[in-house]
């Protein structure tokens, strides 16, 4: 049963925990190996992160860095879900991989998760004795900003923050999303108008997306491009890295992400899109016998992701 917008004085809090208690038996954790959980004190807040380490990680070499954003629509979830995701790109890339836990809504709105996530970020350039370029032999000049959902909107938004604070000593080397939410002002109901029965009948249902969108942010708060990278200048785009993003057929968030593969590549960005047929929002995380898992276009988009990276990592 979906929680009841609209119709009901429950609190947003009360609603927020209905959507977790629908969804979160539906997340899988498995598939992480050994990982280490930290707990960073930033001035956005206490912060949990997980940090996967490949098995050819040296305390004197310098290694890559993925920053990783789970989904969620900022109100579900929790890092754990990517764990068998942030594992392969750590083996497949020699990486080190930073999975954020970050605050979610209603408790802490926009830009809550947004501003620790990017606290993460200056952590990993950090080259005090308390930071990670430190303590996990990072390479600041070599990182890569990811997610999948609301994570892949945090992918885009921490670099725009980036480029408009310029506070932060390190290089993005390339965004990797995946059903990315792009567009918070366009209702949800709008954007999906033309898309297919199939579609529509397997996306996201729009009362679970505009509850997330609604308890996380603002009206006022939705065109501003660290909300809705969509509304990010020419110029500020102009500055990101390669960008790839996945989208799924049967997802209705994939016109937006494709309407902003379009946008970015008018603004000189080089961009690596695709949207896999037969697949639905969460394909990344499905496992065989999870209802419409599609194992071939799942393996399919995690290959083209990975190449990706090591092709970013090689030429930076």
């Amino acid at each position: 049963m979906e929680p009841v917008q609209g119709e009901t004085q429950e609190p947003l809090t009360v609603q927020a925990e209905r959507w977790r208690e629908i969804l979160h038996p539906l997340i899988h954790t498995e598939g992480g190996g050994a990982y280490e959980e930290r707990t960073l004190d930033t001035k956005a807040g206490s912060i949990r992160i997980l940090i996967y380490k490949s098995p050819q990680w040296e305390p004197n070499a310098r290694h890559p860095v993925y920053l990783n954003m789970h989904g969620g629509g900022w109100v579900v979830s929790k890092a754990e879900m990517d764990n068998a995701w942030c594992r392969r790109i750590s083996d497949e890339t020699g990486a080190v991989v930073v999975s954020v836990d970050y605050c979610k809504a209603p408790e802490h709105p926009y830009p809550g998760a947004l501003n620790q996530c990017y606290e993460v970020l200056r952590w990993i350039a950090d080259t005090s004795s308390d930071g990670g370029a430190t303590l996990y032999a990072l390479d600041p000049n070599k990182v890569i900003l990811g997610g999948f959902s609301a994570g892949g909107n945090m992918a885009f938004t921490i670099a725009l923050k980036l480029i408009q604070d310029k506070d932060i000593s390190v290089k993005l080397v390339m965004i990797n999303t995946n059903s990315a939410q792009i567009d918070l002002e366009t209702p949800y109901e709008q954007q999906i108008a033309g898309v297919s029965d199939d579609c529509r009948a397997k996306s996201l249902p729009p009362a679970m997306v505009d509850f997330f969108v609604t308890v996380n942010t603002k009206p006022e708060e939705r065109s501003q491009p660290l909300c809705s990278p969509k509304f990010a200048s020419d110029d500020w785009l102009a500055q990101l890295p390669t960008c790839v993003i996945l989208t799924a057929e049967w997802d209705g968030l994939h016109v937006e992400a494709n309407r902003f593969a379009h946008q970015l590549g008018d603004a000189g960005v080089h961009v690596v899109s695709h949207t896999y047929p037969q697949s639905v929002h969460p394909f990344f995380n499905l496992l065989p016998g999870d209802p419409d898992c599609n194992g071939e276009t799942k393996a399919e988009a995690t290959a083209l992701a990975i190449a990706e990276m090591k092709k970013a990592y090689a030429s930076a």
